[in-house]
């Protein structure tokens, strides 16, 4: 078997740093939880429809574990994608277009002797996605873009799952965000 992407030592850290950035996540999630299960036992004088602050702090520590572990989850699939396959370059286009609050990420792969073109929706917080060069520029991407992929971000090292869109429609919503002219 040749030259896998867990064979190149950059690859390897930014791996690390995502693996501890998820565990990282998961503990946050969890001192919120116990945090918001201490505060609920405090009795409160607060009456009505609201709910309670340990309530609140509880639920944001419910869902901070729950990215995590998804997160965690992610980078284990990462992992084994590594193990298997070699990382590539690819050209591609790549946008953020305005809409909503933090804007649309949009990644058309471009089509070369061996692979298809592939319009991929980009599947990372908006800080992570941000931090993406946009333009028409070489990618390093590790599995098939058309299905599920990891786009490894020259820049900052930075992991970045992207993945074929939900349906039809919003996939050629997102071929037009990636190739429509910088704003």
């Amino acid at each position: 078997m040749g030259p896998v992407a867990l064979d190149e030592p950059n690859i390897r850290r930014a791996l690390r740093r995502y693996r501890r950035s998820a565990l990282r996540t998961v503990a946050v999630g969890i001192a919120v939880l116990l945090a918001g299960a201490l505060a609920g036992l405090v009795p409160s004088a607060q009456k009505g429809f609201w709910p309670s602050i340990g309530s609140l702090v509880f639920a944001a520590g419910g869902f901070a574990t729950f990215v995590g572990v998804g997160l965690s989850w992610r980078s284990v699939r990462i992992a084994r994608l590594f193990a298997h396959r070699p990382s590539v370059l690819r050209y591609g286009s790549y946008r953020i277009a305005l809409g909503g609050g933090n804007g649309q990420p949009a990644l058309l792969v471009h089509a070369n002797e061996t692979d298809g073109e592939a319009v991929c929706s980009v599947s990372a917080f908006a800080g992570k996605y941000r931090r993406i060069e946009q333009g028409d520029h070489e990618m390093r991407i590790v599995g098939d873009p058309t299905r599920w992929a990891v786009l490894i971000n020259g820049s900052s090292n930075d992991l970045v799952v992207i993945k074929r869109p939900w349906n039809r429609i919003w996939g050629r919503k997102l071929k037009k965000y990636a190739t429509a002219p910088p704003e």
